[in-house]
């Protein structure tokens, strides 16, 4: 043994348990990095100032339907920005690189990204940027946020609709005539239910088929297809319109570009953007006399609570509609008796003789 190399072999024996000690903090901090990424659930993705992914969650891999090992070195445009946003993101990172200045960093905002299969979705996203090496590392924070719309959404069609049965409501209480009652009561849904169109149509007995009676809203060319038969053996007979008639009950289309029974007028209505469809039937003294039809721009649009509440605005119709016919009677009658009482006092004064009128007694 050499005595001589003792005190070199302790020394390095020193500086690598200090070097390995020196390591172990920056080892903890890898480690809790990795485990803060790895739990987290909300997506984080890494990404440098080529805007080149450079970490991936498991979170962001589950919400976006990418692996990570398939979105690394990949550029944020080409994975998750949909077209739309992906000229805004270049000049944002552009400018921000070369001025400092920035619209976005720090703050949480609202905004659409895509999925692996193109499909896009609302997030809420926060963007925080760092410095690594003099380069600059931006840390990206996002959750989706579409059942939050979603229910947003569906609180604000309940709204609308409210709102709208109260405008119509109003409408009834102040309708004079049926022709004023169609047209306000079509201006209301796309007014305050914020429908893309309204329609009433009437029954036509004779010919059997629907005739165009009032209307609001974004039509395009739809109508066009109208008078719209009865008969289950024309095509345009078999849409909702006609069977809310025939059968006397509502009639849904949730998605008028998959349904089979909206073929005739199907390129119509995606012309004019309308995308699902109702038709409620309304009555006269328990009779169905027409149809009021209602056009929305997405799919899926009426769901079971917005469809009970549309059947109360047809009932109401209908009560409004036997008012309206009870008034006229009233009033006919009324009319019949004024005339009959004056060609009565007529008859009498114009009479030579004198009349005495007594009752029974």
């Amino acid at each position: 043994m050499d005595i001589r190399s003792l005190p070199d072999k302790h020394a390095s024996n020193r500086l690598r348990t200090t070097m390995e000690m020196a390591e172990l903090p920056l080892q903890e901090s890898e480690l809790h990095k990795s485990a803060i990424m790895e739990s987290a659930l909300d997506c984080i993705i890494a990404a440098d100032h080529q805007s080149r992914i450079i970490d991936f969650n498991p979170a962001a891999e589950q919400t976006f339907g990418y692996s990570r090992a398939e979105v690394i070195g990949k550029t944020l445009p080409e994975t998750i920005i949909p077209p739309a946003w992906r000229e805004a993101h270049e000049r944002g990172m552009a400018r921000y690189l070369t001025t400092g200045e920035a619209v976005v960093l720090g703050k949480r905002f609202e905004i659409t990204a895509m999925r692996a299969d193109g499909s896009e979705f609302p997030i809420e996203l926060a963007i925080t940027p760092t410095l690594i090496r003099d380069q600059p590392l931006f840390i990206a924070y996002l959750r989706d946020i579409s059942l939050r719309k979603q229910s947003e959404q569906k609180i604000a069609r309940l709204t609308n609709l409210y709102a709208a049965l109260s405008e119509s409501n109003e409408a009834i209480v102040r309708g004079a005539d049926r022709d004023s009652l169609f047209r306000d009561i079509c201006r209301i849904a796309v007014e305050y239910g914020q429908f893309a169109m309204s329609w009433i149509g009437l029954i036509d007995p004779a010919a059997r088929q629907l005739v165009l009676a009032a209307s609001s809203g974004d039509d395009h060319d739809v109508f066009k297809t109208l008078p719209w038969p009865l008969d289950l053996d024309e095509p345009m007979g078999r849409g909702p319109a006609a069977t809310a008639c025939r059968e006397n009950r509502p009639c849904i289309c949730n998605d008028i570009g998959n349904d089979p029974n909206t073929l005739p007028w199907r390129t119509a209505a995606a012309l004019a953007g309308f995308r699902a469809t109702a038709s409620f039937p309304i009555r006269q003294h328990n009779e169905v006399i027409g149809v009021l039809g209602l056009y929305a721009t997405e799919v899926g649009f009426f769901d079971a609570q917005l469809s009970d509440l549309l059947q109360k605005m047809a009932a109401s119709i209908s009560l409004a509609l036997d008012n309206v016919a009870h008034e006229a009677k009233r009033r006919a009658v009324a009319k019949a008796l004024y005339e009959s009482e004056a060609r009565y006092r007529q008859l009498v004064d114009m009479s030579p003789e004198a009349i005495l009128v007594c009752d029974d007694g």
